[in-house]
């Protein structure tokens, strides 16, 4: 939920969503980063958003009361959602309930298996009316490399951060 947080700060009001069994997990690790947030927040000089921590399975048909009653959402961020390709059709069924025209998507992942990723963007994607573009973080990365620990600074100074981590938009 770093991304999420990172948003939190910024004074976005925030969903996290997950299944039932992790949001216990979830709702300890923004208990434990709530003053580095707020802490944040005040170092931008900006108030935060609200929090908000619900249930959310893939596939169902409608997204559930508690999760619509914070909507509608402008951004809908997705981190290493895409690992494994028997939650492919799940997570594209729900992108389909969220996305409208006035929004999108933001899907970021690591690397790890090219035919896994191909199979989502290729095989199940590809079969419905979302568009995807992919966003290069290279400009990012080299903005934010002097704030990481040495050892990342060193592995990603010497590589092309876009052959490591992906991010793409996806759209109605």
């Amino acid at each position: 939920p770093v991304a999420g947080m990172a948003l939190w700060a910024l004074g976005l009001d925030v969903v996290f969503t997950d299944l039932k069994e992790c949001l216990n997990r979830t709702r300890e690790n923004l208990r434990r980063n709530a003053s580095a947030v707020l802490k944040t927040s005040r170092l931008l000089n900006r108030a935060p958003g609200k929090v908000h921590v619900e249930e959310l399975m893939w596939g169902t048909k409608d997204v559930p009361r508690e999760v619509a009653a914070h909507g509608p959402f402008d951004l809908i961020l997705c981190s290493d959602c895409i690992y494994q390709r028997k939650l492919h059709p799940l997570l594209v069924q729900t992108l389909s309930t969220l996305l409208t025209k006035n929004n999108c998507c933001m899907l970021a992942y690591q690397t790890r298996d090219s035919a896994v990723e191909r199979a989502f963007f290729c095989d199940v994607l590809a079969k419905t009316d979302m568009k995807h573009k992919p966003i290069s973080i290279k400009d990012i990365v080299k903005e934010m490399l002097p704030l990481w620990p040495l050892p990342m600074q060193e592995f990603l100074s010497k590589k092309d951060p876009d052959d490591y981590f992906k991010v793409y938009s996806i759209s109605l």
